[in-house]
């Protein structure tokens, strides 16, 4: 049985629900292959909850020494690590290693990397769309993670200009057996469409939380919160300020064209609300409840009618990601325990 050895930097609701995907893999009776998985985090609570719950095999105490010898290097850390994590990590990567980026966005981290890495290594993108049973769950903590939840999701696959086709390939096959559909995207694309669904709602959560802790009367408003206050501002707890600050700042004008039409739309909503005016309200209330539940319902089932996106392939796939880019490497070190992939 052929060992892939993975390292996963950062250890958040990610990075540990992709060892826990692995280890699920692992289990399977028709696996041909195991993965071995090394943990760095810079979050001690992280760090166990992952060894915890068994999602890596051992903890590295640097990204290099993380990294060292891999054949995937698995990029989850927090935003504003990632750049000096490339910087520790990449002259420790083996010839052929991949890294599959899992930065919430992807123009800065391809530049980053394109800088710093050497020695026949790549890097992809990838932008997980989580299983929909949890799109209601949007808290990015360890203790929220789970071998499901990629699941009936999509993983966005972003390369770069330079990205070999083996390497994509590869992200490809990864991203089924966590248990996502795929579908590729450019970076600018992927950063725009990210500024809408990921980083504006930060944004409204910061700007709202600051208002009303502005205010007066604040002392009476926060004895009176409940789950909807803190799904709005939940960003300002699992998200670090460095974190949120270092997106807002590479987002910037993607985020303003967004936040420029939802500010016309609340002025709009605004001056219904002043007037009184229930022949407005209503009806925009009902189309707007009716399209989400059409939203939902093709989110959830994803019936997007969308060509460019492939299904999981069933549990067999790492035979091909094996007989591809990771499997030329493996088999160049002459181990006569591998399975024969073809």
């Amino acid at each position: 049985m052929a060992e892939v050895q993975v390292a996963i930097l950062g250890l958040g609701r990610v990075g540990t629900s992709v060892g826990l995907a692995l280890k699920r893999y692992n289990a399977r009776a028709q696996s041909k292959h195991t993965f071995i998985v090394t943990g760095f985090s810079t979050r001690p609570d992280d760090t166990k909850a992952a060894q915890k719950r068994s999602a890596v095999d051992s903890i590295a105490n640097h990204p290099a020494d993380a990294a060292r010898g891999k054949d995937i290097v698995v990029l989850a850390l927090p935003y504003a690590e990632v750049k000096a994590a490339y910087e520790y990590f990449a002259p420790d990567l083996r010839p052929g290693a991949v890294v599959l980026d899992f930065s919430p966005l992807k123009q800065e981290p391809i530049k980053w990397a394109d800088k710093q890495l050497k020695n026949d290594a790549h890097m992809i993108g990838m932008t997980p769309l989580f299983n929909p049973a949890v799109l209601f769950d949007p808290v990015d903590t360890a203790d929220r993670a789970s071998e499901m939840l990629f699941d009936e999701g999509l993983i966005l696959i972003t390369p770069s200009v330079t990205s070999i086709p083996e390497a994509i390939e590869l992200a490809a096959d990864f991203s089924h057996i966590l248990g996502s559909r795929t579908k590729f995207t450019d970076p600018a694309e992927h950063d725009v469409l990210m500024a809408a669904t990921e980083v504006l709602p930060d944004v409204l959560g910061l700007g709202y939380y600051l208002a009303l802790s502005r205010a007066t009367g604040w002392g009476d408003v926060q004895r009176n919160t409940n789950p909807t206050f803190g799904a709005l501002t939940h960003s300002l707890f699992d998200t670090h300020p460095d974190d949120l600050a270092a997106i807002l700042r590479d987002s910037g004008p993607d985020v303003v064209r967004v936040l420029d039409t939802v500010m016309a739309t609340l002025r709009d909503l605004r001056a219904a609300l002043a007037a009184r005016d229930h022949t407005t309200l209503e009806p925009v209330i009902a189309s707007a409840a009716e399209t989400y539940e059409q939203w939902y319902n093709r989110r959830y089932h994803w019936k997007f009618d969308d060509d460019a996106i492939k299904s999981a392939e069933p549990p067999g796939i790492m035979s091909a990601l094996l007989g591809g880019w990771v499997g030329n490497k493996l088999r160049n070190r002459g181990s006569s325990q591998d399975d024969d992939p073809s």
